[in-house]
């Protein structure tokens, strides 16, 4: 019997600087039956050139270079379409694996698993601030959700209840952490391009709530945390659409698209009921934060263009009072806890 092809997929761009140590985690796999699909996003830095390297010496590096910037999520979707393998498995240029990870992951599934997440460990770089750190620690991991009691299926059903308490903290994992079937991608599509910041757990939410995964909670990856990474970019560069369009257009999927048809049927009427006054505290701090930053007429767009998307959620500003006397109420009963405290 053939074993199945894995196609790691890694996105590059200007990923010189960790790019060598990730491509020799991927040549260590105890595993190796797969390709590695490179697909550079216009580097300008020596990345081709390290790539061309390593591609002397193993003719399973796929080198593909994109005529024009495509952004982070359109690079991944690209990986997807070049990918050959049964199985994706995304490796940041920045990231590495354990030498295991591949056959574990493999070998927990059978022929109805169609995604499986492994936990991973972070490596925080030196001039990440403690606040970033401490983000990072509070997020949820999945181990501390169902527990470690080694390898678990986690059900549609469990998942559906698990998004209700935790949205829109990243409890399951980046990518680095996940391996999907290719053939999902024929039922559900690729990664969300309206979606930045969240794009990974939306994707991972999407495959999760039809067929649920499964979970591995050993550490088989690492995720390195550092000033030049995506997700730094985009809390800093990009806030506007990492704190709040992403949340509330993932929201909007999650209460009107049809792939979502089985979370609605799945999760309790309080979950619900707490992902509708989270899509509520968006909506309302997102005004809050157009009005502040009046003279930007791309974040007027892009909540308009939201807004049009998703017409249903134009209901919600009617409890915008009710939200803004509520807000003020609890931070008066905080301040005089506090007061007392103190005193």
């Amino acid at each position: 019997m053939n074993e199945p092809l894995i196609s790691i997929c890694i996105p590059t761009y200007n990923g010189s600087k960790y790019l060598e140590e990730c491509l020799l985690s991927v040549f260590e796999q105890t595993y190796n039956d797969f390709e590695i699909i490179i697909c550079d996003d216009c580097s300008t830095d020596n990345t081709l050139e390290i790539v061309k390297i390593f591609q002397q010496k193993d003719t399973r590096i796929k080198l593909f270079v994109n005529e024009s910037n495509l952004g982070l999520v359109g690079n991944w979707n690209r990986c997807i379409e070049l990918a050959k393998g049964e199985w994706i498995k995304f490796l940041f240029q920045d990231d590495s694996m354990s030498a295991t990870c591949l056959q574990e992951m493999l070998q927990v599934t059978n022929s109805n698993t169609q995604m499986v997440v492994c936990e991973r460990e972070y490596i925080f770089e030196d001039g990440i601030t403690t606040g970033i750190k401490k983000k990072y620690s509070r997020t949820p991991r999945m181990y501390q959700l169902v527990g470690d009691k080694g390898v678990q299926h986690i059900s549609a059903k469990y998942l559906c209840s698990l998004i209700g308490k935790c949205f829109p903290s990243n409890f399951i994992g980046e990518p680095t952490s996940i391996m999907f079937r290719k053939s999902v991608t024929k039922k559900i599509g690729f990664f969300n391009s309206k979606v930045t910041q969240l794009c990974d757990l939306e994707y991972c939410l999407r495959i999760g709530v039809r067929d649920g995964f499964v979970y591995i909670p050993d550490k088989l990856v690492n995720f390195r945390v550092h000033g030049l990474s995506a997700t730094q970019k985009n809390n800093s560069e990009k806030y506007f659409k990492s704190s709040y369009s992403d949340r509330i257009i993932t929201l909007c999927l999650l209460f009107f698209d049809l792939d979502y048809k089985n979370f609605r049927k799945n999760c309790t009427k309080t979950n619900l009921y707490k992902l509708k006054y989270n899509l509520l505290y968006s909506l309302y701090h997102a005004d809050l934060y157009i009005k502040t930053n009046y003279k930007d007429q791309l974040l007027l767009k892009e909540m308009q263009d939201i807004m049009n998307l998703y017409p249903k959620i134009n209901k919600y500003k009617k409890y915008y009072p009710l939200y803004a006397t509520l807000k003020s109420w609890i931070l008066l009963i905080r301040q005089k806890n506090n007061s007392l405290i103190k005193g």
